[in-house]
Formats: structure tokens, sequence, C-alpha cells
């Protein structure tokens, strides 16, 4: 999953699961109380968390790497 992450255009994993696009931060992880989510950017500010369950689904991966990817289409735009 984090490897179709890192085939977007200008995005750099500078740390495990810290994704930067250009040279601001735009995708990490968090884990809190046995749920798992990401922070994003959406244009110029964070968007909403993106919920990605512990052990994913087929459909949960392709759901979290859509909303990923509309959030980098849109900061990209930026």
């Amino acid at each position: 999953m984090l490897d179709e992450i890192k085939k977007f255009d200008l995005i750099k994993e500078k740390k495990k699961g810290v994704f930067y696009l250009k040279s601001k931060a735009f995708l990490h992880f968090h884990v809190k109380e046995n749920k798992r989510w990401a922070d994003a950017r959406c244009g110029k500010s964070w968007g909403e968390p993106i919920i990605l369950p512990f052990n994913p689904s087929e459909v949960s991966i392709k759901k979290f790497l859509k909303t990923v990817k509309q959030y980098y289409l849109k900061t990209s735009a930026t």
C-alpha cells in the first residue's frame, strides 16, 4: 500500500510512513486506542482523517488509496 503512495509524483518518504509533497508534510499515520488513521493535506490545509483498519481488506485498502489520491491531486494543484 505504501509503495503505491511512493509512486505519486513529487512524493518523498522522509521517515517510514511520513510522506512529503515537495517540501511540505503531506501524509502521516496515527495509532491510538486500537484505531489507526492517516492525516493528509487536502489543498492548503489538513483534510479529514482517513481511517485505515488494522489487517485491512482489499476494499479498505482501495478506499484508503482512493482518498489519499484525491487529497494528493487537490494538494499538488495548490
